[in-house]
């Protein structure tokens, strides 16, 4: 049966009365034994019973008192063991007992009047000082009135007079702490008055003792006062407890409270001394000592005034420290966030009510418990938590946005703010402020839904927009090759441009959606870095040239030959990058420099690119929304320059996606120009490393001395630093005045020169260099012009008829430069660096009579050299661009032959043919299929569909001559076109060369000899249309191409693939028209091989080609 408080006091009191008034009744004898024995006894009871009900540090302080009555009542029982014996010693093995309850009873009242509690439990020195001090006084005042008689009485021994000694002395000592406790107000809430009392009690019966005559009424006096002191004592266990020692806090908020209270304690024992002097002088009449006495105490008494002023400062100045404490207690209390600090184990000391009802642990749940145990991460982020606290140790404010686990289990998004406590340098804790972003991370995900069926219906709609798009863009074209006007033309122009920026928007808007929607993946293959980069400038260079601009590029360090990554996201950023810069730089010069970062290791490197451009700059705002969704600079720059402001943001996704980014710095707008780098982590191939040694055909030109004439400075520095890493030797000079000033005095083996026709004001001056060096060392010409362009104005100007000097395009490339350089000097160029290709065969007989021919192809650049060649040996044509206009031509009838292209839009060859049998019978015009394909399983389709014939792309003259031939004769004797032999192409590949030897991107010797052939001799007319349409067209090939393979649309990518293989064969760019076959066989049939790569790898060489053909 459980006891309340209540009920043991009252019945402990009653017990302890009931016993005094016995004792009062007889308080000698065995009664009076007994009851004196029963109430001491019950107060050590009691105080046990109080000690048990406390728990933790708070049972040590009643646990003390417990044990000093316990030690006491011990002690009265082997005292009256003593008497009952009839011996009544003067000292006795009770008085162990006894005095070892006063150590007892001491170090309670020591510890809370002397101990605080901080971060750690220290002593604090000014209740230990307060404490001796009046420890002191005690031992001063009993001396002189009670304990001196005492000590001075020689009728005992000494050791008898030792222990009657330590009594008062003890009791004085215990008196003294407790008054010292009275003072403060924690150790008063800790004993309670009823402790003093019964310390009171006990001292006055202890010195009765002593000095009183102990017999009747003045024993049971003195045995009532040890009973009720007892009791007392006892009762103080029961009150309720807080911690046995004071908060360091409420020290110095009590002392600033009660100043003078802290001054009497601390001065007033001062006066102690003189003032018994004073009094024994008084009394022995010295009227000496009284004036020296009477002026200490003057002294003194000013001392007092000094040290209250002194005081009363100090407790001003805590007064407004607990102010502001109070303060910002309050703001924190207040604050709807809720609020932790913590020490340096992360165990809580301060906990708002906020952190309650966040948490759901109350204050006293939470203090002096780790932060982490009670309010954990979920396991997922069970990092975040160590992180955290090694964060907040070793750096400053740490800020993140996590879950954490409350009392009830439930997770909770936060956002947790943690800043170290530091306090004279050293950090005494930390500071968390966590935000319950519940609600923010509900809306957040609200938005990010209705971003995501933005982005699915953006999607879905460009590719709704795409399908008649293509459609407005193709037929424009077709409407272009029609007989027309010239403000006709303008306005159809007009419509492609138009039709090709809003098809470039289209794409953006799908590649921001796929970013967005999480669902944009990125290939992981090798490829050449080179390769890719030039592509780029390769595209971007026409438009740079147009608007005169430089544009440069060059490579430094440790760069690999090749890594891993997807090439086509590359290109896409460095497109968008070059376009930029070229949009928004009217003077000056564009460059691309790529380098690799140090500290890399040879699996891993972070490519740096970077792209300067010297435009109109962006300011500081500007930059800071440059890659935001839908944003440009500012609104003028839409209005002025176009966009849509997505390629930045989504150049900037890409990066990220590749585990780089793409930053941007720019002076201002001060015409100085914008720096935009980009760094993209990539792994290194095996064997692919950075390339050691020098490159093929290099080594020839070691020690060589080689003029550069460039009047842009970039360059110049460029072209010497490509030259000196091949041990070539540079003079460099901007002008031709001052080259020929540098051949006149030194000798050189090679001139490097450019030249743009449009600087008029030195043309002289070039054409005397020009004729200086038809008979001097070789010259290299360099320009971003087309180089027939320079030549013809090279020739205006001064140079000598039939000077042929030697060629690379700017942008420079490294390899182009080699090859220009080794080709001017006449050393025999590496295989894997010069350009090669089949030669053509001769052209054929004309035929014996002129045939009416219906030419069904959607290509322009394909009906062109059809229609040169057809006409050439005296054949009538008529152009239809897909298959249902030619089922409707033929009905019209008068057509000898058709020549039938097999991919073509709306109705293919193979259906337009089965239409016009099925039409005409035996009455149909013979039917010859045109095909860039030639496998044996399309040679039997063609036939097997009614075709006569079966022709590969490009045409060649005999072939197509004998064809003709054969369903021209009234008795022919089978299909005579392009042999295939068990599936693979055994007839001439262009001009009859052995398609086994590896060939370059384009020759221009075999593509003239070859147009010659074509059209019965030389005619650069239709060179320059057939390379403008290649060039206009392989921009859309290839885009096509991407576009396939990027929205799955196979057939779009095969027929993209069909022409531009056919186109490839034309120029002796074998190589492009592989992949091109390659692309098309795994179009047809999907999973066969890794369309990605073909796709890559056909973008590159396709640049690559267009890159030779430019320079036609």
């Amino acid at each position: 049966m459980k006891v309340s408080r209540r009920t043991a006091v009252l019945t402990a009191w009653g017990v302890v009365i009931a016993m005094v008034l016995l004792h009062a009744v007889s308080p000698v004898g065995p009664l009076g034994d007994t009851t004196y024995l029963v109430g001491v006894w019950t107060g050590a009871v009691l105080a046990w019973y109080g000690a048990s009900l406390t728990s933790g540090d708070n049972r040590f302080l009643p646990g003390l008192v417990a044990c000093g009555l316990t030690l006491g009542a011990l002690g009265d029982l082997i005292w009256f063991a003593y008497s009952w014996t009839g011996n009544q010693p003067d000292v006795s093995l009770a008085d162990i007992p006894y005095l070892m309850n006063f150590l007892s009873l001491g170090a309670a009242v020591v510890i809370v009047t002397t101990l605080r509690q901080g971060r750690t439990t220290y002593l604090d020195p000014d209740a230990l000082i307060d404490g001796l001090s009046v420890i002191i006084v005690s031992l001063l005042f009993f001396w002189t009135f009670s304990i001196r008689d005492i000590v001075a009485d020689e009728s005992v021994s000494a050791l008898t007079r030792a222990v009657w000694a330590a009594y008062p002395i003890l009791d004085a000592v215990l008196l003294a702490l407790v008054l010292r406790a009275m003072s403060i107000r924690s150790a008063r809430d800790a004993v309670g008055i009823p402790f003093a009392a019964g310390v009171g009690c006990w001292l006055v019966s202890d010195i009765g003792y002593l000095v009183l005559d102990v017999s009747g009424n003045v024993s049971m006096v003195l045995d009532l006062g040890w009973m009720l002191g007892g009791i007392l004592i006892a009762t103080s266990t029961l009150r309720p407890q807080a911690a046995p020692w004071e908060e360091a806090e409420e020290c110095a908020e009590d002392a600033s409270s009660h100043p003078m209270r802290t001054f009497v304690i601390g001065i007033v024992p001062l006066l102690v001394p003189p003032m018994l002097l004073l009094t024994n002088a008084v009394l022995s009449r010295d009227p000496r000592a009284v004036a020296v006495l009477l002026g200490m105490l003057g002294l003194v008494g000013l001392t007092f005034a000094r040290t209250a002023r002194m005081l009363r400062s100090e407790a001003r100045a805590r007064s407004e420290l607990a102010t502001q404490k109070a303060y910002f207690e309050a703001l924190v209390e207040i604050s709807p966030a809720a609020v932790v600090t913590m020490d340096l184990e992360r165990q809580v000391t301060g906990w708002n009510p906020a952190a309650t009802r966040l948490f759901g642990y109350e204050p006293r749940e939470a203090l002096r418990r780790s932060i982490d145990e009670m309010v954990p991460a979920p396991r997922t982020r069970a990092e975040d938590v160590a992180s955290t606290g090694t964060a907040v140790t070793t750096a400053g404010r740490v800020d993140e946005i996590t879950q954490r686990v409350r009392k009830d289990g439930t997770l909770v998004d936060v956002e947790v703010v943690v800043v170290p406590l530091v306090v004279g340098g050293e950090q005494v804790g930390s500071y968390a402020v966590y935000h319950d972003i519940t609600e923010l991370q509900d809306a957040r995900s609200a938005a990010d839904r209705a971003n995501d069926a933005k982005s699915a219906f953006l999607a879905a709609m460009s590719h709704e927009i795409r399908t008649p798009m293509n459609a407005i863009i193709g037929m424009s074209g077709l409407l272009g090759d029609t007989p027309l006007d010239e403000e006709q033309h303008e306005y159809v122009d007009i419509i492609g441009s138009s039709g090709d920026a809003l098809l470039t928007i289209i794409n953006d808007i799908l590649d921001f959606s796929k970013i967005e929607a999480g669902q944009m993946s990125l290939e992981s293959k090798t490829f050449s870095l080179r390769s890719c980069i030039e592509a780029s400038l390769d595209v971007i260079g026409p438009l740079a040239a147009r608007k005169g601009i430089s544009l440069a590029y060059e490579m430094t360090g440790e760069v690999p030959e090749a890594v891993v990554g997807d090439p086509l996201r590359l290109r896409q950023i460095l497109l968008n990058l070059l376009s930029n810069a070229v949009k928004f730089t009217d003077v000056g010069h564009v460059r691309v420099h790529v380098t690799a970062a140090s500290g890399q290791t040879e699996q891993t490197k972070c490519l740096v690119v970077t792209v300067t451009d010297t435009g109109i700059g962006l300011t500081t705002e500007q930059t800071a929304r440059l890659f935001r969704s839908f944003s440009q600079a500012d609104a003028s720059t839409a209005r002025k320059y176009g966009g849509t402001g997505l390629g930045l943001a989504i150049s900037k996704q890409l990066a990220l996606l590749m585990d780089g980014d793409l930053t941007v710095s720019s002076p201002g707008l001060d015409g100085s120009g914008s720096t935009f780098t980009l760094t993209v982590e990539s792994a290194v191939p095996a064997g692919r490393g950075t390339p050691t040694g020098m490159t093929a055909g290099a080594d020839r030109l070691v020690g060589r001395m080689v003029l550069v004439v460039d009047p842009d400075e970039m360059y110049r520095a460029i072209l010497e630093r490509c030259l000196a890493a091949w041990e070539v030797q540079t003079i460099s000079v901007a002008t031709p005045v001052a080259a020929e000033r540098v051949l006149r005095e030194r000798t050189v083996d090679l001139v490097v020169a450019a030249w743009s026709p449009g600087d008029t004001a030195a043309e002289d001056e070039w054409g005397h260099l020009a004729a200086t060096l038809h008979a001097g060392p070789p010259l290299v010409l360099t320009s971003s012009s087309p180089k027939r362009e320079v030549l013809t104005r090279l020739g205006a100007v001064g140079a000598a008829p039939g000077f042929a000097p030697g060629w690379f395009a700017k942008p420079m490339k490294p390899k182009s430069l080699l090859v220009a350089l080794l080709d001017a000097l006449g050393e025999q160029v590496p295989a894997d660096l010069a350009d090669g290709g089949p030669t053509l065969a001769d052209g054929p007989e004309l035929p014996s009579r002129s045939l009416c021919v219906l030419l069904a192809d959607d290509n322009a650049f394909n009906q062109k050299l059809a229609v040169a060649l057809l006409e050439r040996m005296g054949h009538s044509v008529v152009v239809v661009p897909d298959g249902r206009r030619a089922v409707a031509a033929v009905a019209t009838g008068g057509f000898d032959v058709v020549l039938m292209d097999i991919q073509m839009p709306e109705m293919d060859g193979y259906e337009a043919t089965r239409r016009i049998i099925e039409a005409h019978g035996e009455n149909s015009p013979p039917i010859i299929a045109l095909t860039a394909n030639a496998m044996e399983e399309d040679r039997e389709a063609s036939l097997a569909a009614g075709m006569s014939d079966f022709l590969t792309k490009p045409l060649r003259p005999e072939e197509l001559a004998a064809a003709l031939a054969a369903v021209s004769d009234p008795a022919p004797s089978g299909p005579v076109g392009h042999q295939v032999v068990d599936g693979e192409d055994v007839g001439e590949d262009v001009g009859g060369g052995d398609a086994a030897v590896p060939v370059g991107a384009a020759s221009h010797t075999e593509f003239r000899h070859y147009v010659s052939t074509m059209a019965g001799g030389a005619d650069e007319h239709l060179e320059r249309e057939l390379v403008s349409d290649f060039l206009a067209e392989q921009g859309v090939l290839v885009g096509a191409l991407e576009s396939g393979w990027r929205d799955n649309d196979l057939e779009a990518l095969r027929r993209a693939a069909h022409t531009l293989k056919s186109q490839a064969a034309v120029f002796g760019a074998s190589h492009l028209r592989s992949l091109c076959q390659a692309l098309e066989t795994a179009a047809a049939s999907p999973g066969s091989q890794d369309l990605r790569a073909l796709v890559d790898q056909a973008v590159t060489e396709s640049a690559r080609v267009a890159e030779t053909v430019a320079a036609f």
